[in-house]
Order: structure tokens, then sequence, then C-alpha cells
């Protein structure tokens, strides 16, 4: 008899454990509207919380942007790059010290004006009459910015100053100083911006404190 007991008891724990089970799935289940809401992401946002670096604006290492006559050159010639330009004059200088330093006219014709290309004939002429056969030779550019620009009429003419590393054989005087001292040249470049040729021309050459 008191087995039956046992077995009945045993019985009412089970379908009161099964009641309490039921009820508990029925509410954690369920939304009773007072859940905390998630709040959506903000757009263009991501998952990761990491820190994001601002924002900074490429500094202007060409010297252009608070020259004057920038924004009139651009308007005659909206494809002109200040640093794409330096990059090229940074080349012409090297290209124009090589040719007048091996005494090549030819080469010179196609890179300077006509009063430039006059100006280095003369010196080349007056340096292989004392039997000079190479001028100066460029070791190395160290500096350079773009010191004036503007327009003349359809003319465009940028100035640019270069630091450089040049050797001239035996010459110890103030026009070429030696290797190891810094030589300044400030050159004038020129473009027809109504011209299909893209290339820049040496229009003048001057030290810095002309």
């Amino acid at each position: 008899m008191s087995n039956s007991f046992a077995y009945i008891d045993i019985i009412l724990f089970a379908m009161l454990a099964a009641f309490i089970a039921f009820k508990l799935r029925s509410v954690l289940g369920r939304k009773t509207g007072n859940e905390r809401r998630r709040m959506p992401p903000a757009l263009g946002s991501s998952k990761s919380t990491s820190p994001v670096a601002p924002t900074v604006d490429p500094v202007d290492e060409t010297g252009a942007s608070g020259l004057p006559g920038l924004q009139e050159l651009r308007a005659a010639d909206p494809q002109f790059d200040p640093a794409a330009f330096l990059d090229g004059a940074r080349a012409a200088f090297g290209l124009i010290l090589d040719a007048f330093g091996r005494g090549d006219r030819a080469s010179l014709e196609g890179l300077v004006e006509r009063d430039v290309l006059e100006s280095f004939a003369q010196a080349i002429d007056a340096r292989e009459a004392v039997g000079e056969t190479h001028g100066a030779t460029l070791l190395s550019i160290d500096d350079a910015k773009i010191v004036g620009m503007r327009l003349d009429g359809s003319l465009a003419r940028v100035t640019v100053q270069f630091t450089s590393r040049q050797t001239d054989p035996g010459a110890t005087d103030q026009v070429h100083p030696p290797a190891d001292e810094p030589v300044i040249d400030v050159w004038t470049f020129v473009r027809d911006t109504r011209s299909t040729d893209p290339n820049w021309r040496l229009a003048e050459t001057r030290s810095p404190h002309v």
C-alpha cells in the first residue's frame, strides 16, 4: 500500500514540474512590450568600435597654393597641376644642366627659349675658347618650389627656385661654388596655353637676389 502512495507522489511531482516548465516557457518566449529596444546602427557606420582617424588634407609641398596667379593660370589651363609641373621642372633642370655642361647646343634648342639659348651658347663658346670641355655637373636637387606664376595674355609663366649640389672641376669662385655648398637657381618656364604642345620651355635664369 505504501508503495502505491509512493508511485502516486512521483506522478504528482512529475505533473507539477511539467506544468511549471510550461508556464516558464510561455512567459520567457513571449514579448511583453517592456523589452529594451535595440538602437539601429547609424547610417554609414560599421560594427567596429575602433576609432576612425580624421581626414587630413594633403600638404602642398609645391609652394603654389598661396600664389595669386594660380587660379588665373588654371582658368586658362584647367589641366595645370603644380605637383606634376614641379616634377617636370626637376627633370628639365637636370637635362638642361647636363646639355649645357656637355656643350650640347642641339639638345638645348629643344628645351629653352631663343634668348636663353643664345646666352648659353655664348657661355659654351667662352668656355671652349679657354680649353674647358665640360661645365658644372649636377649631383643632386635638394629642393624645388614654385615661387611665382602669372599669365601674360595666353603665355603662362611659372618660376621655380632650385636648391642643388653641383660640381665644377677647379672652380672656387662664388658663381661656381664647391660641391659641398648648395647652389640656388631661379628659373622661369613658359608655355602658350592655347598651344596643343604640353611642354614648358626655359625662358629666364637668375640668382635668387635679383
